[in-house]
């Protein structure tokens, strides 16, 4: 498996990535609702890594530090949770 560099942006319940900070067009938006499951990973023998499961595949991340995958760990897992009820 090979690292790629990429910038990512999460939008509302859109996290999209592009090749670089420059990039107007995203390679790829992937819909943090779609998203099973967000966990630290240890698998991947790197530091500071984590994964996002989406039915079609799991999406490996790493970060430069451990606050900074902290941080996105919990910023997409605030935007994965789903209202209990609905209100009329």
């Amino acid at each position: 498996q090979s690292w790629k560099k990429r910038w990512f942006v999460l939008e509302r319940n859109e996290l999209k990535y592009y090749n670089n900070r420059e990039d107007t067009k995203p390679i790829d938006t992937l819909l943090i609702s779609r998203c099973s499951k967000v966990q630290q990973d240890i698998s991947q023998n790197k530091s500071n890594c984590f994964s996002l499961v989406f039915p079609e595949r799991t999406y490996y991340m790493q970060t430069t530090t451990s606050e900074e995958r902290e941080q996105w760990m919990e910023l997409i897992q605030f935007k994965m949770v789903r209202p209990r009820f609905r209100f009329y």
